[in-house]
């Protein structure tokens, strides 16, 4: 990831549109291990209609950013004078210049006759004034559904680095890479030490408060196995208070409660100068072992992650012929 790259310069791809393709639809998917990236198609707005699989109710954008790991899909109206747009891929993070291009061909005689127009900079910033950027924080599902206000569980996880640089915590402790080796946590949930697990009961609805504890911090992309998770409120600062419902009391402007984004991947706010928080809600429907991590990749492997030991009063007994003489 850090060295050992070699510069190559590859084919470019081009996305051909004939006289009667008045749209055209992109899934666009981050597989991005370190950077975020920034997506935009020159002179071209886009309806974002999905994210990470599911529907919203659409939004008219410019430009988006990719955390790692997340999904997006978009219509693009082809409705611009005949010609050649760059379709822009930059890096969105400062650790390194990225830029990446591919081309919308209007399969008609040319009449642009001239360089596209950006939205975005070299860097991810705006190109111009009027360029709008996707707000996930704002997106509404469709259809709308509320999350439960009956919380079980809430939980408070830190992100924090843990003795080194590259060591982290996602909760009181840091996952060691070691551990992918010990027996699954659906044979024995006592495998791997308490304070990197979270166990919940099955229907019900669980609270997890990640809290970013220190400042110059990014955006952590924060990826929940299994069922989705609403999104329901974040803010920078530290959180105090003792629940959603008691910190609703105090600052209602920092959290939906009525039509939230539904996800699998949330980033936490950028902690540029002190600590931040997000607050995620889910149900608890799907009983078994899972993941929550970050998915910057040295993250999740410097131990930013926590095993979500998901209904286990609902757990099924594992049948004896999946166990052989090791212990699995």
């Amino acid at each position: 990831m850090f060295y050992g790259c070699t510069p190559s310069q590859g084919p470019q791809q081009v996305i051909d549109v004939g006289p009667d393709c008045p749209y055209i639809s992109l899934d666009l998917t981050s597989a991005a291990g370190l950077l975020h990236l920034t997506f935009s198609i020159d002179e071209h707005f886009m309806w974002v209609y999905a994210i990470d699989g599911r529907y919203i109710e659409p939004v008219e954008v410019n430009a988006i950013n990719i955390p790692n790991g997340n999904r997006y899909s978009v219509l693009v109206p082809v409705n611009q004078t005949s010609g050649d747009y760059t379709i822009r891929m930059v890096s969105g993070s400062n650790q390194q210049i990225l830029n990446t291009t591919a081309i919308l061909h209007y399969d008609t005689p040319d009449q642009l006759n001239r360089t596209s127009n950006p939205w975005i900079t070299l860097t991810g910033g705006n190109a111009t004034a009027d360029t709008v950027f996707l707000d996930d924080t704002s997106v509404v599902p469709y259809p709308a559904i509320a999350p439960s206000t009956n919380v079980a569980a809430t939980y408070f996880l830190t992100i924090s680095h843990f003795g080194a640089s590259y060591r982290w915590t996602l909760g009181n402790s840091s996952f060691d890479l070691e551990l992918e080796e010990s027996q699954p946590l659906l044979f024995n949930q006592t495998v791997i030490p308490s304070d990197l697990i979270i166990r919940t009961d099955n229907n019900t609805w669980v609270d997890l408060i990640i809290q970013v504890d220190s400042p110059a911090q990014p955006a952590h992309p924060i990826h929940k196995h299994s069922n989705k998770h609403f999104a329901i409120g974040q803010g920078l600062g530290t959180f105090t208070w003792s629940s959603v419902a008691e910190a609703v009391q105090s600052i209602p402007g920092s959290f939906n409660l009525v039509n939230p984004p539904i996800k699998d991947t949330t980033a936490t706010p950028v902690a540029d100068s002190g600590p931040g928080w997000l607050a995620i809600r889910y149900q608890v429907v799907n009983p078994g072992a899972f993941l929550i991590h970050c998915h910057i990749q040295v993250h999740q492997s410097g131990g930013m992650s926590l095993a979500l030991l998901d209904g286990v009063d609902a757990w099924p007994t594992v049948p004896s012929n999946y166990f052989n003489g090791s212990g699995f």
